[in-house]
């Protein structure tokens, strides 16, 4: 009983940190996209539907745009879902944060978008970005 006891919270803790783990990276305070990111982030959806329609046999990913907003830097990421889908939103995030970190030499960089969510200011609004297309 104690082993099925343990099972339980152990799926159960990994469940909840893979989902607060989405937004931990996510930029806050207003922002407005330069237009090299509004054409990277074009680009970002148009990599997003192209991975999808390829599929790379019935794999899914996790993707993630960040932005600087001192630099008007950006940088994206992918990682393909594992046994371990919680951890793959934290490995893109934290992928396209240092990627765009170390492009544009700042350390200002936070998430944008994750997948086809705009996650900056999560705690205000929520917005898809398919209907920004």
């Amino acid at each position: 009983m104690f082993l099925v006891r343990l099972m339980i919270f152990v799926v159960f803790s990994s469940v909840i940190s893979g989902c607060a783990g989405m937004y931990r990276y996510a930029g806050k305070g207003e922002i407005e996209l330069n237009a090299s990111q509004k054409q990277a982030l074009k680009y970002y959806l148009e990599w997003i539907d192209e991975g999808q329609e390829t599929n790379y046999d019935e794999k899914e990913f996790d993707y993630a745009f960040a932005i600087s907003p001192s630099t008007g830097g950006f940088a994206s990421m992918e990682y393909i879902s594992s046994d371990l889908r919680g951890m793959t939103n934290i490995l893109s995030q934290e992928g396209a944060i240092e990627r765009c970190n170390r492009k544009f030499k700042t350390k200002d960089c936070r998430v944008y978008a994750f997948n086809k969510n705009i996650i900056w200011n999560k705690d205000k609004r929520k917005k898809s970005l398919k209907s920004r297309k």
